[in-house]
């Protein structure tokens, strides 16, 4: 999950950034200081906290910029609790008040991670394939394959083929997906066992499991079968 911090403050970026690490240890957190940046790499971002008052623009207008992508989810961090209606006119999450409140802070933020991985297990995958962009259910993946500068992925039907880097398709693929080798990245969903160097899959098809990460793996398997399964 990429998130952005972004206050003209370095002080309540790095407070801000360790809370959420201290929550969520594996998302990636970026601090800027300049709306002009947050919005240049508008496409990374899953969450944002923003200050209302930055020094070169209103907090308020960004956000404005911000909600054509949709899947950002704003949340507004602020001394003064007069804009808070203003935040919610801008399509915001939700907002914090400075000095910020521990626990407030991690029930807004559990909330929007909720959220942000609920989107993304209902949303496709988005390749472009040639041309063309399709969009792949996630439950038909069965695995993807690093080949070159391309992905193979291995569908129920067919292999789409397309340009791309396993680190950043294995950020968008979520916790259901695991890295199981450099090249290659297999949907829990269809795993029907493993060993110390090989994961089985329903279909037959069988993934190499690095053995430096069969610990990890069983880890992750077990995990997911507890999310799955009631």
């Amino acid at each position: 999950m990429e998130i952005a911090v972004c206050d003209d403050e370095k002080r309540i970026c790095e407070d801000i950034k360790a809370r959420i690490l201290k929550k969520e240890p594996k998302c990636r957190v970026t601090c800027l200081s300049s709306g002009e940046e947050l919005l240049a790499r508008a496409l990374e971002w899953d969450i944002v906290f923003l200050d209302i008052s930055l020094e070169e623009a209103s907090g308020i207008e960004i956000a404005e910029k911000l909600h054509q992508y949709p899947g950002i989810l704003v949340i507004f961090v602020t001394a003064h609790s007069e804009h808070v209606f203003e935040a919610f006119d801008v399509g915001a999450f939700h907002y914090l008040l400075k000095p910020l409140d521990d626990e407030k802070f991690c029930h807004v933020f559990e909330r929007a991670v909720n959220h942000v991985k609920q989107k993304k297990e209902r949303q496709p995958l988005k390749v472009k394939e040639g041309n063309a962009y399709r969009f792949i259910p996630l439950d038909q993946i069965y695995y993807a394959e690093s080949s070159g500068r391309k992905i193979l992925l291995h569908t129920e039907t067919e292999i789409v083929e397309f340009y791309g880097r396993m680190q950043e398709l294995e950020r968008r693929l979520g916790n259901d997906f695991f890295r199981c080798h450099r090249g290659y990245l297999v949907h829990l969903l269809h795993v029907s066992g493993y060993d110390a160097v090989t994961v089985f899959l329903k279909n037959g098809e069988e993934v190499y499991l690095a053995k430096q990460k069969c610990g990890e793996f069983a880890s992750a398997y077990a995990a997911y079968l507890r999310r799955v399964i009631p």
